[in-house]
């Protein structure tokens, strides 16, 4: 305490009229005293985390704080809050699953193939191939030295990964495919894969159901299922969904009396429950109309093609 300080003290000793002010003065001391322990009591040591006051130690011995964890520090990250937490176990899970691999398997994509007479239907035009052009796709295919299969071996071709492997499609079922393309199928030794509409058959410029028996049992050919009446699967109820998928494939397999295994989706369209029931009513494969060649060996019902058009020699050979 300072000289000045215990000066004014001792005066008020000696004043006994100042009493009120010694009382004030014992006040000021009183509250400078707590104000200091105050100041003490929040200015703790905190833990580790920042965020705790550490135990309070008297005596060396730190009282003990019930059901106190310490909080762990906040993070700031790009992880959502909805994020599931992958513990040791199930990371070591993940990494010791085998990874599926891509493999380049080429899948041709055709609707029609004629010799365009009129300009009007441009729709169809541009779903058309040239069959002059068609024809020097076949040759080219030849001169490249490709082999030509069915999407129904394709969960054999996902296996084997033969690089020189190529699959012709042919989607919708129209009569050009036997009037047009199945000559020519025979004449270069490819095989092909028609995707037959069955509400279509017998009706104009598709194929007749005395026309597909035949093709059911011609070697270059494959037929498979184009579902009940072409609709958007991704836009229908699941019941539907599967009427048109399971009941295409029970009424073609029993017209051609013959096993019909791979699928095409209408429009490409499709979501998780449309694929699943492809699967369900024991498909092997199933084509897309997502563009490319290249192919996930896990999943066959998913197959990415590709657009010849009238590309031919070497820009129809760098599509593949």
């Amino acid at each position: 305490m300072s000289k000045k300080f215990s000066h004014k003290i001792k005066l008020l000793y000696q004043k006994p009229k100042n009493i009120i002010g010694l009382i004030v003065l014992i006040l000021v001391v009183i509250l400078l005293s707590s104000g200091q322990f105050f100041w003490k009591q929040n200015n703790q040591p905190m833990d580790i985390t920042g965020s705790t006051p550490a135990p309070t130690c008297q005596n060396n011995r730190c009282l003990k704080q019930k059901n106190i964890q310490p909080k762990t520090p906040l993070v700031k990250n790009n992880i959502s809050k909805k994020s599931k937490i992958v513990t040791t176990s199930t990371a070591q899970l993940i990494a010791s699953r085998p990874t599926s691999s891509i493999i380049h398997l080429p899948i041709l994509m055709y609707h029609y193939v004629e010799s365009i007479t009129s300009s009007s239907d441009q729709r169809r035009i541009s779903l058309t191939t040239d069959m002059s052009n068609f024809e020097l796709q076949l040759k080219a295919l030849n001169q490249a030295g490709y082999t030509s299969y069915f999407v129904a071996d394709v969960p054999q071709l996902l296996v084997n990964n033969n690089k020189n492997a190529v699959i012709l499609t042919f989607d919708d079922g129209y009569e050009d495919f036997y009037t047009d393309v199945v000559p020519l199928l025979e004449k270069y030794r490819v095989k092909g894969t028609v995707y037959v509409i069955y509400h279509a058959l017998d009706t104009k410029n598709y194929l007749t159901s005395q026309q597909l028996i035949e093709l059911s049992k011609n070697p270059w050919v494959e037929i498979g299922s184009h579902t009940i009446d072409h609709p958007n699967l991704a836009a229908i109820q699941p019941r539907s969904a599967e009427y048109q998928i399971g009941e295409s494939k029970a009424l073609l397999e029993k017209l051609i009396n013959h096993p019909v295994n791979t699928f095409a989706y209408p429009f490409g369209a499709h979501n998780a429950s449309s694929s699943d029931i492809v699967k369900q009513f024991g498909y092997t494969a199933a084509v897309s109309t997502l563009g490319g060649s290249l192919q996930n060996q896990s999943n066959p019902w998913m197959l990415h093609r590709l657009r010849p058009g009238n590309a031919t020699n070497r820009s129809f050979l760098g599509l593949l």
